[in-house]
């Protein structure tokens, strides 16, 4: 056991080598002090400092993200609205003003749809679906501003024009400068200068250029009351003869086609319609010879009637043809140049007889020149012209004239006549061995309309007026301008036929150029046709003769 003594002893002992609870809490505060490290304060400047530019780099980023997206916008009608880049617009009943960044005006009218593609300085694309739209664009050197159209592309360089798109019909009318077109299908292109006009419609797919009437353009832009009223009236009344210009005079008969119909007229004070034929295809051209009107359909059917209408028979695989070519008629062969089946030769009933494809390209574009022995001229598109004897299926000769040549031409007593548009010459050949006997350039820009001959002189309408050349030589032996554009041009005895712009018609004499006959028409002349000593003046629902 134990002793006090002990024990108190014992106590000390332990109280030596102990510490108090409170003690034991201080020195592990204590000990954890010493044990610390302290912090450095460039860890806490390059911590705060990356943290800066992490969230900069997201604000930039969000800020370029917004500015990137915000839709471009422009402004119409002197700042009274604006419209989204890029959006489709449609006008409705209102007219709009645009002044883009390039300075261009553009003029969008009532009921119409568009769209800003772009509004760059360098490149403006500017897209009409349906509608008009006057457009007047500043010059530069390049091709700075395109307008589409379902079917068309308009590069400009500077100028000023109109466009009108409704129901598969595009016109465009240069007022003043230069536009380049392309027809986005077909890739046909074809340059379009002030007072010219192009259509394209959609049966035909091809180009079609004239002459324009700044008159009906001003009109088409701004209709007044009684102009819409007139045209309403007028619309009713041509129910039946709204003609394309294709009005062709047989005998006491008038030849009229129109989308499906094919339309017999009886000529007098009025157009009378005598008989009404429904085909089964679009009309693309119609022929007519001695007593048969030959029709070529949109999708290369070729079918024959009389004059009085009566069907004579079809060839449904005949082949498509296109800008100037149509059927030639000779010898009682039926010569039909097409763009996918060759040059395709019938008898007068419709039968099949030969087929000629020759080159590489076989697509021709216009008719070919049937020479005395049965030898044929014809150009395909790859430039080739080739004269072919179809009796001994063998070339005669072959040149490449490097021009595709989509006008016709002919022969006049072995001497085969051709304008090359694309340069603005004018050529004579020995049709014997193709050699080039003359070649005489222009300053003028040529119309095909306006190519004739008289006697001795090749007669040729351009720009300005009438050219009149030594067709043995090819010197200009007088140049005969005019006062106002030519719509047409016709030469018959010693008489020069002009029809101009301004609805007027004008009688020549050849080769002097004395004015011997005046008439200005208040209604729109479309074209003039030399038969049996008269000339006969149409239009829309409107025929009329004319003798000196």
């Amino acid at each position: 056991m134990i002793s006090e003594i002990e024990k108190k002893r014992l106590k000390e002992i332990l109280l030596k080598y102990s510490y108090k609870e409170e003690d034991i809490k201080l020195n592990h505060i204590l000990e954890n002090i010493k044990s610390y490290k302290k912090p450095s304060y460039k860890n806490y400047y390059s911590g705060f400092l990356k943290l800066g530019f992490s969230f900069t780099a997201i604000v930039l980023i969000f800020f370029i993200f917004l500015v990137w997206n915000k839709p471009q916008t422009v402004s119409i009608n002197d700042g009274k609205k604006t419209i989204n880049v890029g959006s489709i617009i449609n006008t409705e009943k209102e007219k709009y003003e645009i002044v883009l960044k390039n300075k261009a005006k553009v003029t969008i009218f009532e009921n119409s749809t568009f769209n800003i593609l772009s509004t760059s300085e360098r490149k403006t694309i500017f897209e009409l679906k349906k509608g008009k739209g006057h457009f007047k664009v500043d010059k530069k050197d390049k091709t700075h501003f395109v307008v589409k159209t379902p079917s068309l592309e308009i590069s400009i360089k500077g100028t000023e024009f109109f466009v009108f798109v409704n129901d598969g019909n595009e016109q465009v009318h240069v007022i003043e400068g230069k536009v380049s077109i392309e027809n986005i299908l077909s890739k046909q292109t074809t340059d379009v200068i002030s007072n010219e006009a192009i259509t394209l419609q959609k049966e035909g797919n091809v180009l079609k250029k004239e002459f324009t009437d700044l008159k009906l353009v001003e009109r088409m832009m701004n209709p007044t009351e009684e102009i819409k009223k007139e045209v309403k009236i007028q619309q009713k009344k041509n129910r039946y003869t709204e003609t394309k210009d294709n009005l062709i005079y047989l005998d006491e008969n008038t030849v009229v086609f129109n989308k499906k119909e094919l339309y017999i007229y009886q000529t007098g004070e009025y157009l009378n319609v005598k008989r009404k034929i429904t085909l089964p295809d679009n009309i693309n051209k119609i022929t007519p010879y001695q007593n048969i009107i030959l029709v070529n359909g949109e999708n290369g059917g070729l079918y024959a009637y009389n004059l009085e209408g009566d069907y004579l028979w079809a060839n449904m695989e005949a082949g498509v043809v296109k800008f100037f070519s149509k059927p030639v008629i000779k010898d009682d062969r039926i010569y039909l140049a097409t763009v996918d089946k060759g040059i395709q030769i019938f008898s007068l009933e419709g039968r099949l007889i030969d087929v000629i494809k020759k080159g590489d390209k076989k697509a021709i574009y216009n008719s070919p020149v049937i020479l005395s022995d049965k030898s044929i001229v014809y150009l395909n598109e790859n430039g080739e012209l080739t004269r072919y004897d179809v009796l001994n299926k063998r070339n005669v000769w072959q040149i490449n004239i490097e021009d595709r040549i989509l006008f016709p031409f002919f022969e006049r007593d072995g001497i085969l006549y051709l304008i090359l548009k694309s340069r603005s010459e004018v050529v004579a050949m020995n049709v014997e061995n193709g050699e080039k006997i003359w070649g005489t350039k222009i300053k003028e820009n040529l119309y095909i309309n306006n190519f004739y001959i008289f006697g001795e002189y090749l007669i040729v309408g351009s720009d300005d007026g009438i050219i009149v050349f030594n067709r043995t030589s090819g010197e200009i032996e007088k140049l005969f301008n005019y006062d106002f554009p030519i719509k047409q041009a016709i030469t018959e005895t010693n008489r020069l036929y002009l029809l101009d712009l301004n609805n007027r018609l004008t009688i020549w004499t050849i080769p002097d150029f004395i004015k011997v006959y005046e008439r200005k028409f208040t209604k729109e002349i479309k074209r003039i046709t030399y038969y049996n000593g008269k000339i006969l003046v149409y239009g829309n629902n409107f025929y009329q003769e004319v003798t000196e």
